[in-house]
């Protein structure tokens, strides 16, 4: 379902709060501009409605006549003698069937091209239907034109966080979650420069095919430019890049599409941290590559899966676009079912759960999260966890579990009176606070400023030094109001966040 102007506006607020976007000014789209966009607005065309199977239905066909059926004389009723209508059989619902493969397009549209030429690119990025579509250098695009009818989006509105969203089509996939990563965020500006090149973000979501046997990730990026202040960025900015893909992997494969600003066959192309990463270009796997634009023959635009085992590469080809990039589509085979890696990781960044969802699991997906960090700490780790209120008996029973298989387990809660789930806790940990686990009430704590949750864990899954930071207490609610996490796997900001959490245990 598409997004209203109003959750958009809301999701933004909440995102920025937590991503530490740096707001700086620079070319937006003009009102003269926006006015001939929005009048100028289409739809694409695509298919609305669910339609997963069949000869043709790749995300790259447009849908047929043969796609529709007709009323027959057999839907309608006609009156008999006795006053009665004749029953009509049950129409046979017509089967979901698993998606067979995927269309990923990547557009760089050029910054500040005037308003016909970039209706015109949108017009062609969207023609072949894809199922994704990721976009570079549109912070300031309307979301309306950027995902059409068929289509929806996210990404964290800002100049740097927003310039990269990622697309998928509504009527094949439903977003389960979705979340901002940071991938740079070198400040300065060389001479002339209206951007700051070093800052850059990676937007992703995690999508369920309707049959709910497929889950993938998307994640949409574009890497820094070389210049003297980002030369020596793409090392790291492949690294982050790598650990939001292995946590994204947990739930099934993952594609990336960007403008990796890197030619590839060139020597500072980064293959050693993309495969650190596990991350394949389809020019590995099609055994060809292309240019994609105007640089000279380069190839720059990418499109990348993890594990490239799982997918072959059915089509590979660019459309000429009016910016100085080219759109890349590719066409990848979908394996019937998928299945997430082990260890689970939790990349940093900010994700988001969506309290409108029909899907459960979007409405609840940071309490997933939540549940998964705790479900996945090892014997002989640490929790530590702060939260105004824990309500959740989901939660609460991990809590319980991890606690019994010898993990450390202390709490401090904001309850002026412990909910049911907090009393199950009390029994289970005690309220020694010289005891290994233990759960405490300080409801005087709870200031204004004070993070709603914090969670930190040393060891879980395969990740090291998780520190959870949600914008709502670990109750019921969380899945009907608009949550937002925020991860972090360094030790500095565990260390400073112990040090916060032992204050508030205090009396």
């Amino acid at each position: 379902m598409k997004l209203s102007t109003r959750r958009r506006a809301s999701w933004g607020a909440a995102l920025v709060a937590l991503a530490c976007a740096v707001p700086v000014a620079v070319h937006a789209t003009s009102a003269a501009d926006a006015a001939q966009l929005a009048a100028s607005r289409k739809t694409t065309g695509c298919p609305t409605t669910t339609n997963n199977g069949g000869t043709g239905n790749n995300g790259g066909t447009t849908p047929t006549p043969g796609n529709t059926t007709a009323p027959t004389p057999g839907n309608t009723t006609a009156p008999t003698p006795g006053n009665t209508t004749t029953p009509t059989p049950t129409p046979t619902p017509t089967p979901v069937l698993p998606i067979s493969s995927v269309r990923i397009t990547q557009a760089n549209l050029k910054s500040g091209e005037a308003a016909p030429k970039f209706l015109s690119d949108l017009a062609n990025v969207f023609s072949t239907c894809p199922d994704f579509v990721t976009f570079n250098e549109v912070p300031y695009r309307a979301d309306d034109l950027l995902a059409p009818t068929g289509y929806d989006l996210f990404r964290t509105p800002g100049q740097y966080t927003g310039a990269s969203p990622v697309v998928w089509r509504t009527d094949r996939w439903t977003a389960i979650n979705r979340g901002t990563t940071m991938i740079s965020n070198k400040r300065g500006r060389e001479r002339g420069q209206h951007v700051e090149w070093g800052i850059r973000y990676a937007n992703w979501v995690t999508v369920r095919s309707n049959d709910g046997k497929q889950m993938v990730s998307m994640v949409a990026t574009h890497i820094a430019p070389k210049n003297s202040i980002t030369a020596k960025l793409m090392g790291p900015s492949i690294q982050r890049l790598g650990a939001l893909v292995g946590g994204l992997s947990s739930m099934g494969p993952v594609f990336v599409g960007g403008d990796f600003n890197v030619h590839y066959t060139a020597k500072d192309y980064p293959r050693a941290g993309l495969t650190a990463a596990g991350l394949t270009p389809s020019y590995d796997v099609y055994g060809s590559y292309l240019p994609t634009g105007d640089h000279h023959g380069a190839t720059i635009d990418y499109v990348f899966m993890r594990p490239a085992a799982s997918f072959s590469v059915l089509e590979q080809t660019t459309t000429e676009l009016y910016s100085d990039h080219d759109a890349l589509s590719v066409v990848l085979s979908m394996p019937a079912t998928t299945s997430g890696e082990t260890p689970v990781s939790f990349a940093p960044g900010t994700s988001v759960n969506d309290p409108t969802s029909t899907a459960s699991a979007s409405r609840r997906s940071v309490a997933r999260t939540v549940r998964a960090a705790v479900h996945n700490a090892p014997r002989g780790a640490a929790i530590r966890l702060s939260t105004a209120q824990l309500s959740d008996r989901a939660i609460a029973a991990q809590l319980r579990r991890a606690h019994r298989l010898g993990v450390s387990v202390k709490i401090v809660s904001g309850s002026a009176t412990p909910t049911r789930a907090e009393q199950a806790l009390v029994t289970e940990l005690g309220v020694r606070r010289t005891a290994k686990s233990w759960i405490v009430f300080r409801p005087t704590k709870f200031k204004a400023s004070t993070s709603p949750t914090s969670m930190l864990i040393n060891r879980t899954g395969a990740s090291t030094y998780l520190v959870l930071t949600a914008n709502r207490p670990l109750t019921t609610a969380m899945a009907r109001d608009l949550a937002a996490a925020r991860m972090s796997t360094t030790a500095t900001t565990y260390s400073a966040s112990l040090r916060v959490f032992g204050k508030m245990a205090k009396r």
